[in-house]
């Protein structure tokens, strides 16, 4: 009887393991939405959401952005911005935060084919700042309830996705100053706590160890909040520390790591360009064969989780033999 209860312990604990990892070793993640391919013309833009919840390689899509946390111009709402995929406001009160039907089928479609969608928090042209505590667990409790499993808005009918529930947040901090993200985050983990559906919390830091606005450091979510992430996407282009850089690459790659294993903590991805037009430099763009080293490189560190593709509108446009980019290199995952 006590073997019986055991098993049915491990068979509980290991359908949990399956769930948050997608039973595979390491994962491919994607920024979609902001359509990186634009210069390329109208033919070669983004495909939806839905195109990528069905036919990519694709493990985690990162919606991207929620680029306002407090806008003034909407009662201090946060807003929105997915390129062309979105443009009709929920109403005339809120003009900055979308309805975006299209964007929530995609999601539906997403989780029917057993892929994760985060709303991706900040961007490049992010400069908010949290001001108080107290306005990071307002902030937190909205996000909650226009993204996640909230269900304050539904009556209000402002949700962008509708019913669409996302699995979790990603901090993009590129802007502003990285005061009261940790009472944010903590906040959103104290909102997910009771729920049944997984959900995770992820960042994506510049190469630099450590980050300006992240950490670790005092104050700052890595150095006071670690424990509250899964993933942590770190962008190893438009910088120093890119993935060619000799020097550079191998030390703060390594830190990452390091940091992650003192602290038990978030799983450490390669943030990587999907074509040469993708990032500001083409030098910052390694070949399918150089991605496959790379992995030969860093597959049995327990702290490596994978690699994320800045974005999907550039992926779709560099096809080697007819496959795009990240179908050719999701086969060297372990999966």
């Amino acid at each position: 009887m006590v073997l019986e209860q055991l098993l049915v312990v491990i068979g509980l604990l290991f359908s949990l393991y399956s769930e948050v990892t997608g039973d595979k070793q390491h994962t491919l993640v994607a920024y979609w939405g902001q359509n990186a391919a634009v210069a390329l013309g109208n033919d070669k833009w983004e495909k939806p959401l839905v195109h990528f919840c069905k036919e990519s390689s694709y493990d985690v899509i990162l919606l991207a952005y929620m680029h306002k946390l407090f806008d003034i111009r909407q009662h201090d709402v946060p807003a929105v911005n997915f390129a062309h995929h979105c443009n009709t406001p929920v109403n005339q009160h809120f003009p900055y935060l979308l309805r975006c039907p299209e964007i929530e089928r995609g999601i539906d479609e997403c989780h029917r084919n057993g892929k994760k969608v985060l709303i991706s928090i900040g961007g490049p042209f992010h400069v908010d700042i949290i001001p108080s505590a107290k306005k990071a667990k307002e902030l937190a409790v909205t996000v909650w309830n226009l993204f996640l499993g909230g269900d304050q808005f539904i009556e209000m009918d402002i949700r962008p996705f509708g019913g669409a529930v996302l699995d979790g947040v990603n901090l993009d901090i590129q802007g502003g100053r990285g005061d009261y993200y940790v009472d944010f985050l903590k906040e959103i983990k104290r909102l997910l706590k009771d729920e049944i559906k997984k959900f995770i919390i992820t960042a994506s830091p510049s190469c630099n160890f450590p980050d300006h606005y992240l950490g670790p450091a005092k104050n700052k979510v890595f150095g006071d909040a670690v424990d509250l992430f899964d993933e942590i996407y770190v962008k190893f282009f438009n910088g120093t520390c890119y993935i060619g850089n000799a020097e550079q690459f191998p030390t703060n790659m390594n830190q990452w790591l390091s940091f992650s294993k003192e602290k038990s903590g978030p799983k450490i991805f390669i943030g990587m360009p999907s074509s040469r037009e993708a990032s500001t430099m083409s030098k910052y763009y390694i070949t399918s064969n150089q991605v496959a080293a790379l992995y030969e490189k860093f597959k049995d560190n327990k702290s490596f989780g994978g690699f994320a593709l800045w974005d999907a509108s550039c992926d779709q446009n560099n096809l080697i033999n007819d496959k795009p980019y990240s179908d050719v290199i999701a086969p060297f995952l372990k999966r």
